[in-house]
């Protein structure tokens, strides 16, 4: 009976061995897997910094570009409204000219025609 329970006591031992052995083969893989997964976390972490940083600077830069546009929409208000008076300026010079001109060819053809009648 004491060999038998030596027996026994020897076999529960080796699947006491084996099972630890695989246990601890186990814990190397999920060791492994771990320290993959913690570089790939930082990866990620650096990688999410970058993006804030760069999603910042396009944001400051789409600032940039609408205050921009903004100072153009101005010029171009005031170019418009330039515009719009050197016109109304042109229009009325050449009213004046026009004017002028009709006065002169009236004077020119009175001339004429007294000179016509005096022949």
């Amino acid at each position: 009976m004491n060999e038998e329970r030596f027996r026994n006591m020897e076999s529960l031992l080796s699947t006491l061995m084996d099972s630890h052995v695989q246990f601890h083969a186990e814990m190397e893989d999920i060791k492994e897997v771990q320290r993959k997964l913690s570089e790939s976390q930082t990866r990620n972490e650096a990688a999410t910094r970058d993006l804030i940083i760069l999603s910042r600077t396009v944001l400051d830069q789409i600032k940039g570009l609408h205050q921009e546009d903004e100072k153009l929409r101005d010029e171009d208000e005031k170019l418009r409204e330039a515009q719009r008076i050197a016109d109304e300026k042109w229009r009325e010079a050449q009213r004046l000219t026009d004017e002028k001109l009709n006065a002169l060819i009236e004077i020119l053809e009175r001339m004429i025609r007294d000179r016509n009648r005096n022949r």
